[in-house]
């Protein structure tokens, strides 16, 4: 059960639930992802979440590609070397990959992307940023993860 301040939103292909602490505001959740950022007062860059259900994973990997899927899914210049793992969340097993980017440049940036088998297909996630913006973010992150809810939808 998510906190009570927590928002519950529906990505419009309805395959995907998330609930959203009240620092991350969604603002597109009319397609099939949904889409959140924090709003940080003077311009700073926060946090942003970027999610798909199943329906509107492109090229979804089989169970034992997923890794190397999410690797290529957040790769880009300056990617750091991260670390990935295996996580149990209520929704099915995650490949998860944690990184830091350009670490040590005035440009690091901060990521934590999930591949999470579930049985409705593939579902993917993405939360990242400034390194700066995660202190007192990470419990949070991790409740996003383990409340995330994935519902086959019919194909018509």
């Amino acid at each position: 059960t998510p906190p009570p301040d927590w928002e519950l939103v529906t990505n419009g292909a309805g395959d995907l639930r998330m609930a959203l602490p009240p620092w991350l505001v969604p603002f597109d959740v009319m397609n099939s992802g949904i889409f959140a950022n924090e709003v940080v007062a003077g311009g700073a860059q926060g946090l942003q979440l970027m999610a798909e259900g199943p329906a509107s994973v492109e090229m979804p990997p089989s169970r034992d590609a997923m890794g190397p899927w999410l690797r290529r899914r957040v790769e880009w210049p300056g990617a750091g070397p991260g670390e990935m793992g295996v996580e149990h969340l209520p929704a099915g097993d995650a490949v998860v990959l944690r990184r830091v980017d350009r670490a040590g440049t005035p440009q690091a940036w901060r990521l934590a992307a999930y591949a999470i088998d579930t049985p409705g297909g593939i579902a993917y996630f993405l939360i990242d940023g400034p390194p700066d913006a995660w202190e007192g973010r990470e419990d949070d992150v991790d409740r996003i993860a383990n409340l995330l809810q994935v519902r086959r939808v019919p194909t018509p």
